[in-house]
């Protein structure tokens, strides 16, 4: 008995469709848009609009961002959020859409210096 020699098998993808892909993930959480930044004194305030696609629910999360510790998000229902600046000389804040239990497959970030 002789062992069977394996077979390349040929796989031809169409790329020529111009439809959007389709989300095999199960309805992608959209980012929020305009994520922006205003210092004013010794304060930044991020402000943000809600995704194109806002839905009733709609919470959003954001986090001030580190280079020597994690952060954890804080929800909020606001659309903008104020913190101190850091004494690092930057302060970088991450805002993600939380829908149905899932946050944005994009988080957004801006910084102020």
């Amino acid at each position: 008995m002789t062992a069977a020699e394996p077979v390349a098998a040929e796989l031809v993808v169409d790329l020529s469709s111009t439809a959007p892909p389709r989300d095999n993930l199960g309805s992608l959480v959209p980012a929020v848009r305009d994520l922006k930044v205003a210092v004013e004194g010794d304060r930044a305030t991020f402000t943000w609009q809600p995704p194109a696609d806002a839905q009733d629910g709609d919470r959003y999360a954001w986090r001030q961002l580190s280079i020597t510790e994690e952060t954890l998000y804080e929800p909020t229902d606001a659309t903008s959020v104020t913190v101190p600046l850091s004494a690092d000389g930057q302060t970088c804040v991450e805002v993600v859409v939380v829908r149905s239990g899932k946050q944005s497959a994009t988080p957004q970030d801006a910084c102020a210096s």
